[in-house]
Order: structure tokens, then sequence, then C-alpha cells
């Protein structure tokens, strides 16, 4: 996995196509999880002891899991969006006490 090899501790994947989430986990995923099934942001404080990813990719054209993104980013953490939402999506809410120390790109 390319995030492994740019320095990863631990690697998440969050799918909902379980052909795609058993990919992930044969490439080295740490954790795999269906949040049509588990409760994502559970896993990621859980696995990341309460302080949230360091970096977190949506490659998903959807306002829910962008919007998750942000709200699970760690404190100086980074979430990159490779994907836009459709134009009728509500704009993501970026008001978040500590989103001055988090980066957005």
């Amino acid at each position: 996995m390319l995030a492994r090899l740019r320095g990863a501790g631990r690697v998440i994947v969050s799918e909902v196509m379980d052909a795609r989430l058993a990919q992930a986990g044969q490439t080295g995923a740490d954790r795999v999880v269906n949040p049509a099934q588990e409760d994502l942001a559970a896993v990621v404080l859980a696995e990341s002891g309460g302080e949230g990813a360091d970096v977190i990719i949506v490659a998903a054209p959807s306002h829910a899991a962008q919007q998750q993104a942000l709200q699970l980013a760690a404190i100086g953490g980074a979430s990159t969006f490779l994907a836009a939402c459709p134009k009728t999506s509500p704009p993501l809410n970026l008001t978040r006490t500590s989103s001055t120390t988090r980066s957005f790109t």
C-alpha cells in the first residue's frame, strides 16, 4: 500500500463494497471497516487512542464521507478529498472549534 510506503503506522480502510474491503485487507490494511455495518468513528477513535487519524483520504463523491473525515482528523491532521461532491450537496461544515489547527486540502 502506498500509505505504508509513505510511513503510515496504521492503515484503516473504509469501504462499503466487500470485494474492495477484501482487497484492502490482502494488500496490507491493518483494519478494514464497512461503515454500513460498523461505526467508523468508533473504530478510528479506538484505533488511534481517541486522537483521530493523522491523515484521511476520501476518494468518494460523498458529502457524508467528507464531513465525517473532517470530524475524525486528529488535531494537526490532514483531510484530502479526491472527488468532488455533487453541486446539490450542502457545503461542508468547517466550524469546529479546533478547525484552525487542522489542514484541509
